[in-house]
């Protein structure tokens, strides 16, 4: 800065003034004094000599009146010289390319609104790329959104199946375990074969389990007096069996009767003869044994008797 002030230096006023008168002559011979150059010029000016004196005064630090006074003075030689050089040099602009702050004004307005319109341009697409990225955000949200809903819904829909499908199978189940339980008396009247295939007509895949379990009602109960007649008529077997079977016995005990007589006859005899060597074995001769035997064939006596009774036809 010093260096800039020191452009104008004491020892060179004369010249600086010469040049300077110099310089607003040629001026004056360009322009008119009332022209817009001279009013830029002069406002110039008025620009340097405050700029000068507050530089000056910062750089040299005047110590009194009269290094503020030589401040002052070297500002107006240099605010003189900017005069008259800006002067001529504005004035040859205009005549070329019109007033030069005009100029400057227009282009800085013209860049100015270039940088708004750039601005303005930037934060549009900013703004639509930040209502592209939250649509393609909210789109993307949506569409988890429905995925979860899809997948939720083929889940309700799949244990909606699988309990459909569960309630039929304990429909089919139950007939089948019916089925099962009363095979022994559908085997004649309702076979196998054909209960299978009602299973195959009544309980198809896509049944519902009201209609499942309305087809095991009527199923089992086209069953039911199946299994009452084949009941009545197992007891009828049974009933006509024991009867064959009471009869063949009483035949067979008739038969067996006369032989069981005889043998029991003889058996009768073995008995006595088997008592009386026991008592002579055990008891001595005399008296005592002698009625002891003869009440043993007292009762041999009327035990034949009632065996030969028996026996007679």
């Amino acid at each position: 800065m010093t260096s800039l002030l020191d452009l104008i230096r004491p020892e060179e006023f004369l010249v600086l003034l010469v040049l300077i008168v110099l310089l607003v002559f040629i001026g004056q011979q360009i322009a008119r004094p009332d022209a817009l150059t001279y009013q830029q010029a002069r406002r110039l000016a008025a620009t340097v000599i405050v700029l000068y004196c507050a530089g000056g005064i910062f750089a040299w630090e005047p110590s009194g009146i009269a290094d503020l006074l030589l401040i002052v003075v070297r500002a107006l030689f240099a605010a003189g010289f900017v005069f008259g050089a800006s002067s001529i040099l504005l004035a040859i602009v205009h005549r070329l390319v019109g007033d030069p702050v005009e100029a400057v004004v227009t282009k800085y307005t013209s860049w100015r609104a270039e940088c708004r319109r750039r601005v303005a341009l930037e934060r549009e697409r900013r703004e639509a790329a930040a209502r592209e990225r939250r649509q393609r955000a909210e789109q993307a949200r949506l569409a988890a959104e429905r995925e979860r809903e899809r997948q939720r819904l083929a889940e309700e829909e799949t244990v909606t199946e699988q309990e459909r499908l569960a309630r039929s199978a304990d429909a089919r189940s139950e007939v089948i375990r019916f089925y099962d339980e009363h095979a022994p008396l559908l085997a004649a009247s309702h076979p196998s074969a054909l209960f299978r295939t009602q299973l195959q007509t009544r309980f198809p895949d896509a049944v519902a389990p009201e209609d499942a379990w309305r087809a095991a009602q009527d199923l089992m109960a086209e069953m039911l007096p199946l299994i009452r007649q084949a009941r009545e008529q197992e007891r009828a077997e049974h009933e006509e069996q024991r009867q064959r079977e009471e009869a063949q016995a009483e035949e067979e005990r008739r038969r067996r009767e006369p032989e069981e007589r005889r043998q029991s006859i003889h058996r009768l005899t073995e008995w006595y003869e088997e008592e009386k060597a026991s008592i002579e074995d055990r008891l001595a001769p005399g008296p005592e044994r002698d009625v002891i035997l003869h009440e043993l064939y007292d009762r041999y006596d009327q035990l034949m008797k009632e065996a030969l009774r028996e026996l007679t036809p």
